[in-house]
């Protein structure tokens, strides 16, 4: 019944998914072991249900977390080669899966800049991220 899935680019986020949610659940549960419990006790007697501690306690408490999770889920998807080759639909390539190809056939003064392009590009994206939680940590 999903057979419609594999013709199409969401079927190597799915394998991303698959790939890297046990260790990213992983990490975040470790994160929510130190946030205090008796903060969301309090939150239970005063009325507030799970959903309310969650929203209202853990997430915010856990804001850098989630962001230091993302950085290194998009890290480890953008290095990822082999579930992008195995999942990826014909005619289709991720950056790193293109990168690769180019540079195992570039001449070696062109394998360099184009590695340092994948670097950049998993740079980018978390000097972006660190920025908005120095801000955030300020205000």
């Amino acid at each position: 019944w999903l057979g419609w899935l594999y013709g199409t680019p969401a079927m190597v986020a799915l394998g991303e998914v698959a790939r890297f949610a046990p260790l990213m659940v992983g990490v975040f549960a470790a994160f929510l072991a130190q946030v205090p419990k008796d903060c969301e006790e309090a939150i239970w007697l005063d009325g507030g249900g799970g959903g309310a501690t969650f929203n209202h306690f853990i997430l915010p408490a856990s804001r850098r977390d989630l962001g230091f999770l993302w950085a290194m889920g998009f890290v480890l998807c953008m290095g990822e080669l082999a579930t992008a080759i195995l999942v990826a639909p014909p005619g289709m390539q991720t950056l790193a899966v293109r990168l690769f190809t180019i540079e195992a056939n570039a001449p070696q003064a062109h394998t360099a800049s184009l590695a340092l392009i994948l670097a950049a590009s998993c740079l980018v994206p978390l000097g972006l991220l660190l920025i908005l939680l120095k801000k955030e940590s300020i205000q």
